[in-house]
């Protein structure tokens, strides 16, 4: 969704499922899930649905611009929910940086 809403990660999954994600053609099911327990679908552009006139936006960490700044992202269009690849794995990309 492009906001800046943060939504609690309620269903992280593990690195070993998030391999399999990036194995995943963009828009198939795989096995991320949102908040509420939807299968998310790879993504590789912007959803070409109502409410996502600006690019999709990570609901974790609030990457900007999954589109055009990640491979790929993951999607629900029930839920409007998006979640980069490093959030999906379990790893927000803000805690990463708090490391550095």
């Amino acid at each position: 969704k492009a906001s800046s809403t943060t939504i609690p990660a309620a269903a992280a999954s593990s690195s070993a499922t998030a391999s399999a994600t990036a194995a995943a053609s963009p828009g198939e099911p795989c096995q991320v899930r949102c908040r509420i327990g939807h299968e998310c679908v790879r993504m590789t552009e912007n959803p070409r649905e109502p409410g996502y006139e600006e690019p999709a936006c990570c609901d974790l960490c609030e990457a900007e611009d999954l589109p055009g700044t990640r491979p790929f992202f993951f999607h629900c269009s029930l839920c409007e929910y998006d979640v980069c690849p490093r959030c999906a794995e379990g790893t927000p990309e803000e805690e990463e940086e708090e490391e550095e």
